[in-house]
């Protein structure tokens, strides 16, 4: 698999580590650099919309107008193109495979389930293990943690759920970044928006619903812009786009599901399949018969080999979530097994442009182009 990863999100999370001497293990985003050092900007924010890939902004010009005049660049994201990878490398400066935060759900052998990192629950079954789980299993070091380590103040938001500044809607988030910006010592804000993907899930990125949303997003923030201070500058991005989607309900294919020791893991899109002794053989020869055409299927060595999940050291538990086969999508297929996803009409975690590609704004300081 060809993926981009010298003009991606690791590069856009050094030039954030940069901007507050942290060390880098990946080159600077040169754009992100220039900006920066040009600017010399007393407070740094990243707002982060989940899902809105640049080709999104694309498909939709006229209602994402004010992002796509301000959007100085594309880049790749991580890989998979999800949101435990995607953010947790942005908020870490490390790749999927160095923090070992590879999909939604990755299998732990201790508790011979498959987890939800995020929320610490079952993804086939009722049993919960608290929110802290995976943390404290893959554990990572966030930039705002080295940062108030550092005595430089740094401040996340959130959604809702958010155990600090938890926001009931997007335009409620921006104000507490106006709120937060304003205050002298605070160097950097990192804010997450989790609806538009969730949207886009449940409707489908060609959906009207969404596109009406997109342009709300857009609207606000330009709204919001002009409340900036001119020593705050703010960085917009994603974590991936998405893709309509059409589900494969694995259930209908006794044939491979009997090939498994275990439900898949990671994502319906990179999935990552653990099959039994002997039932090697006839799983591949299914997964070529049906799927030949919208899967590329690794081994588990060959996702080794070629760094799937990107470059650098693996994390020691690596391996144990890549699974003995891996499924990535090339086409508009998302394998399925929970009603949840029996559902889904928009979804991302696999090889196409709309997943990869994110959209780098800049506002505030020097324009950059």
């Amino acid at each position: 698999m060809d993926w981009e990863w010298s003009h991606s999100l690791l590069n856009v999370s050094s030039s954030i580590r940069a901007q507050f001497d942290l060390p880098c293990d990946y080159a600077q985003e040169e754009m992100i650099h220039t900006w920066l050092n040009q600017s010399s900007f007393r407070c740094l924010t990243v707002i982060l919309i989940d899902g809105m890939g640049s080709r999104i902004l694309e498909k939709y010009p006229e209602e994402s107008r004010f992002f796509r005049a301000h959007m100085a660049e594309e880049v790749s994201t991580v890989y998979p193109p999800t949101t435990s990878a995607a953010t947790t490398s942005l908020r870490t400066g490390k790749s999927p495979a160095e923090n070992g935060w590879l999909g939604w759900n990755q299998y732990f052998k201790e508790e011979d389930d498959g987890i939800i990192l995020f929320l610490g629950t079952s993804m086939y079954g009722d049993r919960k293990y608290g929110g802290t789980y995976a943390y404290e299993k893959l554990p990572i070091h966030l930039i705002c943690d080295e940062l108030n380590e550092k005595g430089i103040r740094a401040e996340s938001i959130w959604p809702s759920w958010g155990v600090k500044h938890g926001c009931k809607d997007y335009k409620d988030q921006l104000n507490q970044i106006i709120t937060l910006s304003n205050e002298p010592d605070v160097r950097y804000i990192y804010a997450y928006w989790d609806a538009f993907d969730s949207l886009m899930h449940k409707e489908g990125p060609s959906s009207d619903l969404t596109r009406k949303e997109l342009a709300r997003l857009n609207d606000l923030t330009e709204q919001f812009s002009r409340r900036l201070n001119s020593d705050t500058g703010v960085l917009i991005l994603a974590d991936h786009g998405q893709v309509d989607v059409t589900p494969v309900n694995l259930c209908e294919i006794p044939e491979l599901l009997s090939c498994l020791k275990r439900p898949p893991a990671l994502e319906g899109r990179t999935a990552a399949f653990y099959v039994r002794e002997g039932m090697e053989e006839q799983f591949v020869r299914i997964m070529q018969e049906r799927f030949a055409d919208s899967f590329e299927l690794l081994t588990h060595d060959q996702v080794v080999e070629q760094r799937i999940f990107g470059p650098g050291t693996p994390s020691p538990r690596f391996e144990e979530f890549i699974g003995d086969y891996l499924a990535l999508a090339k086409t508009e297929l998302t394998f399925a097994l929970t009603d949840k996803q029996l559902k889904t009409k928009g979804d991302h975690a696999g090889m196409m442009d709309a997943e990869r590609y994110i959209p780098i704004i800049l506002l505030g300081g020097v324009h950059v182009q």
